[in-house]
């Protein structure tokens, strides 16, 4: 392939991860970063380093662990200085994890939880923090009214549902979730935007419900 050509490659629409080991390398914050790179376009170890603002030396084993578990995979090789370079995407659009791996009958379920409830955190954690040390969560809290100003909210809230006003709101998250992930696809230009959405009864063993509606409800609405 020429040095000019970028490689065309279809990834699978979903792949199911379907074991407990695939899924702790998926769930390592830094892996995600590599993946959400790669999900764009196929890119070199260096130009992922590069985004990332790491030295590529730290990402080798991540990028061939997720290759060897099928997250990731070479889509071009190139010899640069005698070197072989290769090319790396991604091998489904989006990965969904089998819900039997958190069946209360899998020996598994208590880490898988544990595996996906920390990765989210984390990376919401670290994306917060980013944001905050550059100034941009300040822009978005002091300037709201401003076009241009960055758009973020922050919610905890909690509130007493029948069954079916529960499994009403979930519909509607559901539909939300659906109509943001289908916004300007294929529109690397336009500035990137994170929705995180959690929705689940109250622990049996939590505190009152009067403590619980008193004590909870954060809100960062610029």
């Amino acid at each position: 392939m020429g040095e000019d050509t970028k490689p065309t490659y279809t990834p699978e629409p979903v792949k199911v991860i379907r074991d407990l080991e695939t899924l702790r390398v998926l769930t390592d914050p830094l892996r995600m970063r590599i993946l959400a790179a790669l999900q764009q376009e196929p890119r070199t170890v260096k130009e992922v380093a590069r985004m990332l603002e790491v030295p590529p030396t730290r990402l080798y084993y991540h990028v061939n662990l997720m290759e060897k578990h099928g997250i990731l995979q070479v889509v071009d090789t190139r010899v640069v200085s005698g070197i072989i370079e290769k090319r790396y995407g991604v091998t489904a659009q989006r990965f969904d994890v089998d819900r039997s791996l958190f069946a209360p009958t899998s020996a598994d379920a208590e880490e898988g939880w544990a595996l996906i409830i920390s990765q989210l955190l984390d990376v919401l954690r670290e994306e917060i923090s980013r944001l905050v040390a550059e100034g941009t969560a300040a822009r978005a809290v002091q300037n709201p009214e401003d076009p241009d100003a960055p758009v973020m909210r922050l919610s905890r809230s909690v509130s007493r549902l029948t069954p079916e006003q529960a499994r009403a709101v979930h519909r509607q998250v559901v539909a939300l979730v659906e109509e943001f992930d289908a916004l300007n696809q294929g529109a690397p230009d336009l500035e990137e935007y994170v929705l995180f959405v959690a929705l689940y009864p109250m622990p049996a063993d939590a505190a009152s419900p009067r403590q619980r509606k008193e004590s909870t409800d954060v809100d960062i609405n610029p």
